[in-house]
């Protein structure tokens, strides 16, 4: 067919579905209608979309072939009846604008809705549940707007499906008719009350729901800057002045797209969290900050000379969305709305205050600004992926309100941390001018920086965050906002570190520019709080630029004025020096912080009660301080106090001790949600009673002490909370009855548990020849659908294949047993197992079990059925090999799980269990979800094998602990130079044993060296079989110089293991590799293996240890083994180091080579063995200069009457 374009001006979503009827006049334009399907099956090269920037979009497509379906045949039967119900109405719907203006209105509301619902049916994501409940949805709106506009009406079935006249008898037709007539007129008569001319329907729906969301789709963005830039959109108050949303930023290139190909025509954004009171605020701006990145100054010619890659502030856009998003005006997804660009003019033009200049007076932008579409959506993020799945898809980001929304269901866990660099005063000091200040904030721990901090909502973790830079300010506003995310197990080891350094335009006096100053805050303070919300005058320091970086000189120092400093008394104002740093009297920083987490609490008192048991002797404190916490607080913790309260009960059972005190707390919370302020939280504690309260044995405590209430006012004797348990008795009772039913339920659990885990056993234990085929096949089929059905892709490779190797190579038919549809064969059912399994074991990461199967199939297609065709088909190791390379797998965790009392079933009676955790899977959650599945267990918080009297207990007790895998490195791997990506698998993979490791104190304490007496009691899990696997256990223990030894050989290992990566990848930072060597060499840091020497190498650990000799020799070997590994990373250390960590590194060089002189001169030499000159290489990969050697074993013999000593050379191996 010739050429033809398909030319198409007008307001058009670019996709291969019609949404708006077009009638082509000229000669290249094409007729087509809604619901039309355009297929383009080739472009011509070089043509493609030429995009204008206008309110419109204007599509040129350059079709070489096509054909149009006007109903595609693979279309479901309901999305045919929409499509043919749209165009009908729409011919009538133009109609009624003559003569029934009253019902144009009605009936495009109802097109909308049915469009809606096509989209949603089209987009193929819907569960089947929702599917079902759409389909009534639909169906019941098509057979109201047929009633309305006189059309014949549709007579369905119970499942909304259209009646088949001719196979339906009379009567079934005449019941269905008059059904379906009832329901109908039942609807007219609901929307007739409820039809209202204005838009006030939307409003009440919108005020309704507790929860809003605002849909913003970037469209482009005009502006002629030449440089990079970063657009940073969120949703402002400006009659308050704050930012109430997370950032969501876009990264623009200079080029005029976005720096990411892939987000053309996909920068979308949901902004949810929204409650009705933001819906109150008098006025809601959508704002959009633009920093520039790149030169100081634009005008600078000369850009080879200028310094790259600054932040500097250029302009804002704001559009007033107060009557969109509060549902004043209904907003059509698809209308494209402009947001005009103000740039900064001044220097002290501050972003944010240049907001309110911009709101106050609206100038001309010239053209410049933001092309964007937006829809205000009710519900929340959960709410509105159902709803609108063709707007909120999976690549739309989610920003978050700053702050909790106004209703925390149960199970919703959030952990964030907003910071805002709020302003500064620096002096200028020797300088002739002022600053160009930039402050640089890193998340740090004790050891280095963290990822963990988001500009925007979905973008990368950064290491650090460099803010914008004002030139020549005193005193600069940044009013930046940005997120700091960080592992709640890690959250008392974080604080945030500033460092602020002066920026030169010319990269010549840039480069020579340090640290002038820094200043830091610790995220929780020492009584386990986390930081309080607000504003902070954070303690600025000056000093030496590498003493700033080290945290042992800061980390013990006030971090905050007036408070801290006032309350240590160990700095003030005009204080010289302390650890190397000064207080600046000249220079101030404040930033502010918001705490938006569901598992932190800035109350000391609710946190004694979240963490009771950490403090028992205070639990009836804490219970009774709870009345007196803020009601905001508790609410916003509800399900962790209400898990905390009912906790506290279950593990008191046997006592009455806290049970008044526990049901006084739950009425207390009962009744603050009964309270008009937090009457919304309703709906969480009715989740938290039907989904997460799993106490199966409360309604007993319960229901004792409201009877006990009861007999008290019953006698006319004075009860204090009698009124309020009279208010709280809707929830108590709701409590018994959910914990009866628990209860009553709990054998049907067990029972469940028993089957399934008895065929697990059944499975594992038997070996597969052992059990009769059938028998056999049966266990597998279950179990493996079992594992699937919870993504246990790993684990249903391994079932199908116990069940592949009952099968042959063989051209034999399968047996009655095996018969699968189109596999005749064995072999060709092998075939097919085979496939499946790869493709498990390829979901579950386990590339190197997938590789040995392609193996096997590519040696059966070579060797024995010679079909090349399929032998080239089956080649997939080449992808399993980059992603073993290639792509990171996170190591799961193993969890010992002790299931103790007589209460289980004898097969999980009074057994220890090792379970593989799922990816970043953590034990809190894993130890929760195996509670729900016990709900009437105690949880054990001990590590060690509990006594006679809860193993013979006729209860439930559930023990949780993480263990360590042993590393069984394969035979083949063995002595050989294996990259980190290959080794590194076998530490959590192909595992058998298992360690779980605790100090403990025996024989005298010697105060000055705790290693002496410090022993490490360790328990050794063994499973019958590598993971999954039944399991036995027993105990050992290792001395404290055995502990010594294991030590120094994981210190070795981790400097040749860190080593090795940095001669490989010479984009990793240097900080890691400073640290790891500085806290081995520096006596000051670490002490290195000195305590080791005064404790184990003297004459009385001789005399009261004369068994001992060979380990002792082991451990000094390996402490003569760290000098060469330690000289390798200091030599590269050396070659990395960039100027301003020079005179770090020679420090660090000066304190090896004593380090060295002294080990040497005790323990002997000891060379790494380097690459041969002339040996040949098996593959191009680049190889680390350094090998992986075994350290040799010592052993200790007599040489022709010689004392036995560690050999000086002793020969690694080659």
């Amino acid at each position: 067919m010739s050429l033809v374009m398909f030319h198409f001006i007008g307001h058009l979503s670019v996709s291969p579905l019609v949404t708006w009827n077009f009638i082509g006049l000229g000669e290249k334009q094409l007729s087509l209608e809604i619901g039309d399907t355009v297929h383009i099956q080739e472009t011509c090269d070089g043509k493609g979309a030429d995009w204008e920037c206008t309110g419109y979009t204007r599509i040129n497509v350059w079709i070489h072939s096509w054909t149009i379906n006007p109903t595609q045949k693979s279309e479901m039967p309901l999305v045919k009846e929409v499509t043919t119900t749209l165009r009908e109405w729409g011919s009538i719907w133009k109609q009624l604008y003559a003569n029934k203006k009253n019902r144009v209105v009605q009936v495009q509301g109802l097109m909308w809705d049915l469009m809606e619902w096509r989209s949603q049916l089209l987009s193929g994501t819907l569960p089947s549940d929702e599917f079902k409940e759409l389909k009534q949805k639909v169906t019941s709106k098509i057979d109201y707007g047929n009633k309305i506009l006189e059309l014949d009406l549709v007579v369905r079935d119970v499942n909304g499906n259209m009646l088949d006249p001719e196979n339906a008898s009379v009567i079934s037709l005449f019941r269905a008719h008059q059904d379906a007539t009832t329901k109908i007129n039942e609807r007219i008569k609901e929307e007739q009350s409820n039809i209202q001319t204005d838009h006030s329907v939307i409003s009440a729906r919108i005020q309704s729901s507790p929860t809003h969301s605002l849909y913003v789709f970037v469209r482009n963005f005009v502006c002629r800057i030449g440089e990079d830039s970063e657009l940073f959109m969120s949703l402002y108050d400006p009659n308050k002045q704050t930012i109430i949303s997370e950032n969501y930023l876009v990264r623009w290139g200079s080029k005029g797209f976005p720096k990411e190909v892939e987000m053309l025509n996909n920068l979308k954004v949901v902004f949810t969290d929204l409650g009705n009171k933001d819906l109150n605020r008098e006025k809601i701006y959508l704002i959009c900050q633009i920093v520039r990145v790149g030169r100081m100054e634009l005008k600078e010619t000369n850009t080879k000379k200028c310094t790259q890659g600054l932040r500097r502030p250029f302009g804002v856009a704001v559009m007033d969305i107060s009557d969109i998003i509060k549902g004043k005006i209904e907003c059509d997804e698809e209308k494209q709305h402009f947001i005009p660009f103000f740039p900064v003019v001044a220097e002290n033009d501050f972003l944010h205050p240049l907001l309110n200049k911009v709101t106050a007076s609206r100038g001309d932008s010239g053209g410049q600004g933001l092309w964007v579409t937006m829809k205000a959506l009710v519900g929340d993020i959960v709410q509105i992926r159902k709803e609108y799945p063709h707007l909120v898809d999976r690549s739309t980001v989610v920003a978050r309100k700053l702050g909790f929304p106004e209703i925390i269901m149960p199970g919703d866990i959030r952990n964030d941390i907003y910071l805002t660099l709020w302003a500064g005063d620096f002096d200028k000091y020797n300088k002739t001018s002022q600053k160009n200040m930039e402050v640089i904030m890193m998340v740090c721990d004790e050891e280095g920086k963290i990822n963990s901090i988001c500009l925007g909502a979905g973008d990368r973790p950064l290491n650090d965050y460099r803010s914008v830079i004002y030139y020549q300010v005193k005193q600069p506003r940044w009013m930046e906002t940005f997120k700091v995310a960080i592992p709640l197990e890690e959250m008392h080891r974080i604080h945030l570190r500033f460092m602020f350094r002066h920026r030169s335009s010319q990269e010549s006096k840039d480069k020579s520019e340090k640290n002038f100053a820094m200043a830091f805050v610790r995220l929780m303070k020492e009584d386990g709080t986390v930081l309080k919300d607000g504003l902070h005058d954070l303690v600025v320091f000056k000093g030496d630029s590498k003493r700033m970086e080290d945290v042992n000189s800061y980390l013990s120092l006030p971090s905050t004025r007036y408070v801290d400093v006032h309350k240590t008394g160990t700095l003030s104002r005009s204080s010289s020096s302390v650890g190397g740093l000064s207080v600046s009297s000249r220079d101030s920083f404040t930033i502010s912080t918001l705490v938006c987490s569901t598992k932190l609490t800035q109350n000391v008192g609710l946190l004694g009660l979240l963490k009771w048991r950490t403090r028992p002797e205070l639990l009836k404190e804490n219970l009774e301080k709870l009345k007196i916490i803020d009601g905001e607080e508790v609410v916003k913790f509800l399900q962790d106090t209400l898990d905390a309260l009912f906790t506290i009960m279950m593990e008191h059972s046997q006592t009455d001790d806290y049970d008044i005190l526990v049901f006084d707390a739950l009425i207390y919370i009962i009744g603050l949600i009964a309270d008009r302020k937090f009457q919304h939280f309703n709906t969480v504690l009715e989740a938290y009673i039907k989904q997460h309260f799993s106490a199966t044995l409360a309604y007993k405590k319960l229901m004792s002490v409201l009877k006990r209430y009861l007999d008290v006012s019953s006698r006319g004797e004075q009860c204090e909370n009698y009124l309020r348990t009279l208010k709280a008795l809707e929830y108590i009772f709701k409590f018994i009855v959910r914990s009866r039913m628990l209860y009553s339920h709990l054998l049907r659990t067990i029972n469940r548990t028993v089957i399934t885990m008895g065929r697990e056993h059944a499975l594992i234990v038997s070996k597969p020849n052992a059990p009769p085929l059938p028998k056999a096949i049966a266990h597998y089929s279950p179990l493996r659908d079992l594992h699937l059905d919870v993504e246990n892709y790993t684990e249903a490779a391994y079932t199908l294949l116990l069940h592949s190797r009952l099968l042959k190579w063989s051209d034999d038919q399968c047996s009655p047993q095996f018969e699968v549809r189109s596999c005749q064969t064995q072999r060709q059912l092998k075939e097919s197992l085979y496939d499946k399994i790869i493709g498990h074991f390829d979901k579950g990461k386990m590339w190197e079990e997938a590789i040995t199967l392609c193996k096997e199939l590519a040696d059966q297609y070579e060797m024995e059925v010679f079909d090349y065709e399929l032998l080239s088909q089956s080649l997939q190791q080449a992808k399993f090999y980059e992603n073993i390379m290639k792509i990171l797998r996170p190591k799961p965790d193993y969890f010992a799980v002790g299931y103790y009392g007589q209460g289980y079933p004898p097969f999980l009676r009074n057994k220890v269990f090792i379970h593989r955790g799922k990816e970043y899977e953590r034990r809190e959650d894993f130890q929760n979800q195996l509670m729900s599945q016990f709900p009437s267990a105690v949880r054990l918080n001990i590590t060690t094998m509990p006594g006679d009297d809860v193993r013979l207990s006729p209860l439930q007790y559930i023990q949780c602990f993480t263990v360590q895998p042993v590393l069984e490195i394969p035979p083949h791997l063995k002595n050989k130079p294996v990259p980190d990506q290959i080794n590194n698998f076998y530490k959590s993979n192909y595992v058998q044993r298992f360690h779980y490791s605790r100090p403990v104190r025996r024989g005298p304490v010697d105060p000055n060296n705790e290693f002496v007496s410090m022993w490490i009691e360790r328990t050794t899990f063994t499973t019958v079989y590598k993971l999954p696997g039944i399991l036995r256990w027993f105990e050992t223990t290792i001395s404290p110089l055995e502990n010594a030894i294991e030590t120094m050989e994981s210190t070795n290992d981790k400097i040749l293991t860190m080593v090795n990566q940095y001669q490989a990848d010479d984009a990793l930072p240097i900080n890691p590799l400073s640290m790891l060597l500085n806290g081995i060499v520096d006596p000051a840091v670490m002490g290195g293996f000195a305590k080791y020497e005064k404790a184990f190498f003297t004459e009385e650990y001789n005399l009261q240890h004369p068994e001992a000799r060979d380990k002792l020799d082991r451990l000094k070997d390996l402490i003569a083994w760290q000098i060469p590994l330690l000289g390798g990373g200091i030599s590269l250390h050396g070659k990395r180091v960039t100027d301003d960590l020079r005179p770090f590194h020679e420090r660090m060089e000066e304190c090896f080579k004593h380090m060295r002189k002294k080990v040497e001169k005790e323990y002997g030499v000891r060379d790494l063995v380097r690459e041969r000159e002339g040996e040949k290489r098996r593959s191009t990969r680049p190889r680390s200069v350094l090998r992986s050697f075994r350290q040799s074993v010592i052993s200790i013999c007599s040489l022709q009457g010689s004392e036995c000593g560690t050999p000086t050379k002793p020969y690694p191996d080659r």
